[in-house]
């Protein structure tokens, strides 16, 4: 018995902490989502992925594209095993994008400096057909749904 109480404790000493879930809904609305950077808790916020998703339906993401940031996502097989390529897109946090709108100042307090913040889209490729999201950087990722 003292075994198993000694694996318990070594698993949950070595277990990595996740403080925020990301809240799932096929809508584009992300609505009471607790946002962290890293473990500081910077409050519950409402998301709306549809400026960010209309522009990755319309093209005008690039990398170095303002606010629609566009990089490799390097980790697809793993959400998307038929994709040989993947994209992942940031939902800029700006008041576009959040509710209340004071998430750009709270992360840029507790960043020390400019931070595109954790809440990314990640598509299946050049095709872009099916997204996922995530709201607490790559924690856990909702999805799949079609990007129409």
């Amino acid at each position: 018995m003292l075994k198993l109480y000694s694996l318990l404790a070594a698993l949950l000493l070595f277990a990595p902490l996740s403080f925020a879930q990301t809240n799932c809904s096929s809508s584009h609305k992300i609505i009471g989502q607790d946002i962290y950077h890293k473990s500081q808790p910077l409050g519950v916020y409402s998301i709306d992925l549809a400026q960010t998703l209309n522009a990755i339906k319309r093209g005008v993401t690039s990398y170095n594209s303002f606010p629609y940031f566009k990089k490799n996502f390097y980790s697809c097989t793993r959400l998307f095993p038929h994709a040989s390529v993947c994209y992942e897109y940031t939902v800029y946090p700006d008041r576009r994008n959040f509710v209340p709108d004071d998430i750009e100042k709270k992360l840029t307090t507790a960043a020390g400096g400019s931070d595109r913040g954790p809440v990314r889209i990640v598509t299946d490729g050049n095709t872009a057909t099916m997204y996922k999201y995530t709201a607490d950087h790559y924690e856990s990722f909702c999805g799949p749904y079609p990007l129409n």
